[in-house]
């Protein structure tokens, strides 16, 4: 596995410790989630974004689509 990949999950995984949620964009039509790391845990805004999550399920039509679609 690539580096710059191990690093992308080890500060993903800091994240999810650090009690950092995925967030929706806002943009869209379907769910797109943010996926951020440990900096800034204290301030959400203050967090770095480390990866884009994009499930399947949530396209618009599908059934866990979170805006209404």
């Amino acid at each position: 596995m690539p580096e710059a990949i191990k690093h992308s999950l080890t500060a993903i995984r800091e994240g999810f410790s650090a009690g950092m949620s995925p967030y929706l964009t806002e943009e869209g039509t379907s769910g797109c989630y943010i996926l951020r790391d440990a900096t800034g845990a204290d301030e959400a805004e203050n967090s770095r974004p480390v990866a884009v999550w994009k499930p399947i399920d949530e396209e618009p039509f599908a059934p866990n689509n979170p805006r209404g679609m």
